[in-house]
């Protein structure tokens, strides 16, 4: 909330707090907080059927913010506002997508 309400970074694409390691760390914390979700609560069912069954939800939220309305998404729309900027260029090939991680080096030529 700070960055967006800071007038001077209107405009910018966020690259500071959990966004210098990630380009879409609230789909991460997402994707761990329904897998968390049925790794507390699976030992609680009956069969290895509804294990199977509750094992779907989660894996098929993570295949909809990967692949299909999330990170394709959002990965097209800051393509299309700052995908000529160098900065955002490097910041694309630096920072991974969807698990926070360190930053990568830059191959110079």
């Amino acid at each position: 909330m700070q960055f967006r309400r800071d007038e001077s970074k209107k405009g910018q694409f966020i690259q500071s707090g959990l966004w210098y390691y990630s380009r879409h760390p609230n789909y991460c914390g997402e994707i761990m907080m329904w897998a968390g979700v049925f790794f507390v609560s699976v030992h609680t069912l009956p069969t290895t059927v509804l294990k199977v069954w509750a094992g779907v939800s989660p894996v098929f939220v993570t295949f909809l913010l990967i692949f299909v309305s999330g990170v394709p998404l959002l990965e097209k729309q800051a393509e299309e506002r700052w995908g000529e900027t160098k900065a955002y260029q490097a910041y694309k090939a630096q920072t991974s997508v969807l698990l926070p991680m360190s930053k990568r080096k830059m191959k110079t030529t």
